[in-house]
């Protein structure tokens, strides 16, 4: 019988065992869905395309009847709301998953600090003679290492960023939370008016300001034609008499809702003259747009708006642009991203020409004086004179 060798090894012995490799600070990034990141570019990307029908069409407003208009103004909206809507739930989905980006993007910051830390501080010490060449060479490959890693895995990083950037619109949009979709109320126009009947009293007082106006246009016939027998004499002030009984006896309207365009705000404005200024588009390239400023210029998605603009990150009512003696300024109305001029969060900031304005995903440049429309001059001048 042949003896059986202790000391031989086995076949399991004889097999290196493989090195567990170490983790990477990059293994976060395969738990990430970018499955959302796509639908949600091409919803923005629609919505642009949307965009540029709007603003095509009020161009061209004139072209057709006001009820073609409006059919159509109202089915770009029902479309922006239907993918807004459809947006909802993606934006949530992508902004959890960024989050597990972030999470590596602020590893990976600190990894590279502490090892730059770590080489500076070797140098320094071989700087002072603490340490001679060889042995600088010998301590200070771990931390190149590392800073090495860092930066290629940083590469990686940002080119996944920039995907999240370019599906939400804006870094900014990414950390924030959307506005929750409310109705917002309509005002309510004359013809939709309660058919109701009229109180006795305000039936009285119209019928007052009827005659009055009768009685009046009656007389002032008569006295253009050079005849002096008026048989209907109106004391003077009537019409003014009878239209104050109306407005008394009407019931009081409601108190109206906090607006940028308070009375204050009016008043001013119709006595202010207002400088040749303008707010342009430069970023979406796609959505360039020239708006010439008025008094008053609110901004943000509600199409009440006069700059109005259906795109991420921009509040209902987001901001609004006034003038002021000398010149415009920007007030930010509450909105859920800021209003940000030069880069700088603002609440309220006077305008100088060439400043950035960036409202969510949208940056205009501020121009003042703006030469872009040289016919709109005359026809505020002659506006103003008339008025006087």
């Amino acid at each position: 019988m042949k003896a059986v060798n202790a000391s031989a090894p086995t076949a399991a012995a004889e097999q290196p065992t493989a090195p567990v490799p170490p983790p990477s600070v990059l293994d976060p990034l395969k738990s990430i869905d970018v499955s959302t990141l796509d639908k949600l570019i091409a919803i923005r990307q629609e919505q642009e395309r949307i965009n540029g029908f709007r603003a095509k069409a009020k161009e061209k407003k004139t072209a057709v009847t006001d009820a073609v208009f409006k059919r159509v103004m109202d089915d770009y909206a029902a479309r922006t709301t239907t993918l807004e809507q459809q947006s909802l739930p993606l934006r949530e989905q992508a902004r959890a998953e960024y989050r597990k980006l972030k999470t590596v993007v602020v590893e990976l910051s600190r990894r590279g600090g502490q090892a730059k830390l770590e080489k500076d501080e070797l140098e320094f010490r071989a700087a002072v003679g603490e340490l001679t060449e060889a042995e600088l060479a010998a301590k200070i490959r771990d931390p190149q290492g590392i800073l090495a890693q860092c930066e290629a895995d940083q590469k990686h990083t940002d080119t996944l960023k920039a995907r999240f950037v370019e599906a939400l619109g804006s870094e900014e949009a990414l950390e924030t939370e959307d506005e929750p979709p409310t109705r917002e109320a309509q005002p309510v126009r004359s013809d939709e008016q309660p058919t109701g009947p009229a109180p006795a009293s305000l039936r009285m007082a119209a019928a007052m300001v009827h005659a009055a106006h009768r009685a009046e246009s009656r007389l002032a016939s008569q006295n253009d034609t050079g005849d002096g027998a008026a048989t209907v004499v109106v004391p003077r002030g009537a019409v003014r008499l009878a239209e104050q009984a109306a407005a008394a006896a009407a019931p009081p309207p409601p108190a109206p809702a906090a607006s940028i365009d308070d009375q204050d705000e009016s008043d001013d404005a119709e006595t202010m003259m207002v400088a040749l200024a303008a707010v342009v588009i430069i970023e979406p390239a796609s959505a360039s747009q020239e708006f010439q400023l008025g008094s008053i210029n609110s901004i943000g998605r509600s199409d009440e708006n006069q700059i109005c603009l259906i795109h991420a990150g921009i509040s209902r009512k987001h901001a609004v642009i006034k003038a002021i003696p000398g010149g415009f300024s920007i007030k930010d109305l509450g909105s859920q991203n800021g209003t940000f001029v030069n880069g700088q969060r603002v609440t309220e900031k006077a305008l100088t020409d060439g400043d950035t304005i960036a409202v969510g995903s949208v940056r205009f440049v501020f121009r003042m004086p703006w030469t872009g429309a040289a016919s709109a001059t005359a026809g505020r001048a002659a506006a103003r004179s008339a008025k006087r």
